[in-house]
Order: structure tokens, then sequence, then C-alpha cells
């Protein structure tokens, strides 16, 4: 344990957001960079390690927190190890402790966990599909926002963000150029991404997203999909809208608004599409994801490719590869 220097007992989370708040000022981080490392601070502030004077942290403590995070990606845990890093450098300047254990601590290697992919059966996406397709918007508000995933592949945070600006009737194309989040206060915000792309909309579902774009000509903010007080839709709603509908209707828990995303991958793989086809469709940056992808399909869910040539994909991944 360090000993104190002064009476001050400033907790390094304190520090995390002083040393935030001057770097946005001398214009050392733009503000998108310091609303994330806002998320992550207060995210460390409601651990115990957050909370305790940073003159009393040893490095078995940040060893022990640090640890808990094995099972994250090695770049998630970085930006922890980041903030922790720059409190106490900051606090050995400003005299709030002698020493600086961080120096002794590494970040511990990820620990990969094979993760289940979850998605619908094709039975299953069926009947989900029919039950949207039959339903009207009163019934259920977020039907076509559903769709949108299933059959284009989109993020539901894509699907939340889209205005009628965004889908090209013409062409019947849907632009994505931006994605929701939400900001230091935890409210919903619009994020402009990095890389757009531009989705076919299939013939099936398009006179439903046609139907989305007349109703969304009510509101005059633009939006496709928003709330009855004309307020953006939370992803955490959005995934509560569909395990309703699932559990009441189907009896089917455990899928998510990203199984739909998921679903969209994997019939797409069951149809023999090329990776570099579902990479720009999807809007993934590395192709890799896609082949390890093709590999848990064959391998972990045989029971899903009954109507699939199993010798055929095998042969595409040694090719793509």
């Amino acid at each position: 344990m360090n000993s104190r220097i002064n009476e001050n007992d400033i907790s390094p989370v304190e520090i995390m957001r002083i040393v935030a708040n001057q770097k946005l000022s001398e214009n050392r981080l733009s503000k998108s960079q310091y609303d994330k490392n806002m998320k992550i601070i207060n995210t460390i502030a409601q651990d115990e390690i957050g909370k305790i004077p940073i003159c009393n942290i040893t490095a078995k403590d940040l060893e022990n927190y640090f640890y808990s995070f094995i099972y994250y990606s090695s770049s998630y845990l970085q930006k922890y190890y980041s903030q922790f890093s720059q409190a106490f450098s900051y606090a050995q300047k400003a005299g709030y402790t002698k020493q600086n254990p961080i120096c002794s601590v590494s970040i511990p290697k990820f620990q990969h966990i094979k993760k289940t992919i979850k998605i619908l059966r094709p039975d299953e996406q069926e009947e989900l599909t029919n039950y949207l397709q039959h339903r009207t918007l009163q019934e259920e508000p977020l039907k076509n926002a559903f769709l949108l995933q299933l059959y284009c592949g989109l993020k539901g945070s894509e699907v939340l963000a889209l205005s009628r600006d965004d889908i090209d009737l013409q062409d019947n194309i849907v632009h994505i150029n931006k994605t929701i989040s939400t900001n230091e206060e935890n409210k919903i915000v619009i994020k402009k991404l990095y890389s757009s792309r531009n989705v076919p909309i299939p013939n099936s579902i398009l006179p439903k997203i046609k139907e989305q774009v007349e109703v969304s000509k009510n509101n005059s903010f633009g939006g496709l999909f928003l709330s009855s007080s004309g307020k953006y839709i939370s992803l955490q709603n959005m995934n509560y809208a569909l395990k309703k509908i699932l559990l009441q209707n189907f009896s089917i828990t455990g899928i998510t608004t990203q199984s739909l995303r998921n679903t969209f991958l994997v019939r797409c793989i069951e149809s023999n599409i090329p990776s570099a086809t579902i990479q720009k469709i999807m809007g993934y940056n590395n192709i890799g994801k896609i082949y390890n992808y093709r590999t848990n399909v064959l391998d972990i869910l045989p029971e899903y490719l009954e109507n699939t040539n199993y010798d055929t994909s095998r042969k595409m991944i040694d090719r793509e590869r």
C-alpha cells in the first residue's frame, strides 16, 4: 500500500475525468473521443477500484481488476488499461501518490471462448416473417425494422437511425451511413459511420418498406422508426419488443436483434454467396469474420444445414482462403 502524500482522497475516476476534460479543452481529444472515454470512465466508477483513493491501489489490485476482462477482446481491455495508466501518471506528477504500480502490471492475454451462433431456424424465420407481414404498425410498430434486419442484414442500431431519405424506392436500396449511440449522459444520439454502404431491398419486403416511408411522412423529423412521442427508439427497447413477440407467439427465447442479423448472414452462407459479397452487404471491415462464421455454421450448427451442400460450402471456404 502506497504512502499518502496529502490529505486528498482523490479516486482514479476523479483523475480520469480531470485528464479527459483537460485533453478536450486542449483539443487533444475530439468530442466523439471524449464521449467514448467518459463512457468507459463512468463504467469504472461503478467498480470498487474506481472509488478508493488512488494512493491505496496496489499492483495486485490492478492485476485482479484487469484479469476480470480476459474474456473480452484485447482492444476492449486496452481502453481500460489506458485510463488507469493516464490516471496514475497524472497522480504521480500531482503528488497524489509516490509510486506508479501500473508500470509493473501487464495486460492479461485474451482468452477466446467459442460462441454459439444464435439464429432462427428456417421454419422459425418463416413463422416470424408471416407474423410481421400480417400485423399493422399499430399492433407491431417495429415490424418493418425487424424485416430489414432479417432480409438486409442490418444492425439494430443502423435500422433505428434510418431516415426516410435513406430509402431509395427508385432503385430499391437502403443507404446505411449512420447509427444510434448513447452519449455520456446516456441519451440517444446519431453518429455518422466511417464508411457507408448501399444494401438492396428484396422484393419480398419492399411493400412493407414503402409502407414505413409513407408513415414517416407524418413526422417532420424524418426518422423512419420513431417512438409515439417522436423520439429515437433505444436498442434495448427494440430487443424487448422482439423478445416479447417471439416468446408470446412462438415460445422462442434467446434471440436478440443481433440474432436477426446473424440469421441473414447464415442464410447467405447456406446459399453459398461469396464472402466478399456478404462483406459488402453487411459492412464487415474484416472478411475473416465471415470465414469464421462459415466454419461455425458448418461445424457447430449442422441441424440448420439440412438443405445445404456441405462439400460445396467446404470447398468455397478453402478456395476463398
